[in-house]
């Protein structure tokens, strides 16, 4: 897919992505509550979604085929 779509159900303050070696690829910050990443660009691979809130972190992960 062209898309990854993300949706969230609280707000946060940035949502980063990384490929599979922790470099940086995308960055959003004060997304809305429904998020449409393009990853045309991206090669084929793992890459990790940073949710970030308050201090606190969260990390989900998608593959691009």
């Amino acid at each position: 897919s062209e898309q990854v779509l993300i949706r969230m159900e609280a707000p946060f303050r940035q949502i980063s992505i990384f490929n599979a070696t922790g470099t940086l690829v995308r960055h959003i910050r004060q997304p809305a509550l429904t998020e449409q990443v393009t990853v045309s660009q991206l090669p084929a691979g793992t890459y990790f979604v940073q949710f970030e809130k308050d201090g606190a972190v969260w990390t989900t992960r998608f593959m691009k085929i």
